[in-house]
């Protein structure tokens, strides 16, 4: 009984913490992307210097020459929490509504790619907002 009620006050006050977080690569922009990334002159050891290590890594086809060698992706999402106060209620609704506790959440992802000698052939970069916009 005394864990039941923990657990529903923890839940409870919860729901008037308005924070907000980021995951991913921190320093993660398109701005930085496309000023520091240069086709042809940026090599992996200063991607990984400006960037750190990526989250995930692709072997390119060795059958296509056009392609890449290999390519990098680094993501970073934010999280915003609802500006306004919206009571444990209301952040029980937004989370069955949305399946989601924030009302904003911002996905970055920087695709890097690289030739065979491990300099940076091109770079994608594109992000997705879902929720509100202000």
């Amino acid at each position: 009984m005394k864990i039941t009620t923990l657990l529903c006050l923890l839940f409870l006050s919860s729901g008037c913490a308005d924070v907000s977080t980021t995951t991913g690569t921190p320093r993660l922009s398109r701005s930085l992307a496309d000023s520091k990334l240069i086709k042809g002159e940026t090599t992996k050891a200063q991607v990984r210097a400006l960037l750190g290590e990526p989250q995930s890594t692709v072997s390119g086809d060795t059958n296509i020459s056009e392609g890449p060698a290999e390519t990098w992706t680094y993501t970073k999402t934010f999280y915003r929490a609802p500006k306004k106060k919206e009571g444990a209620l209301g952040h029980f609704a937004r989370y069955v509504a949305t399946g989601s506790t924030y009302d904003r959440v911002e996905e970055s992802v920087l695709k890097v790619m690289f030739d065979d000698q491990g300099i940076v052939k091109g770079h994608t970069f594109s992000t997705s907002v879902a929720g509100a916009r202000d």
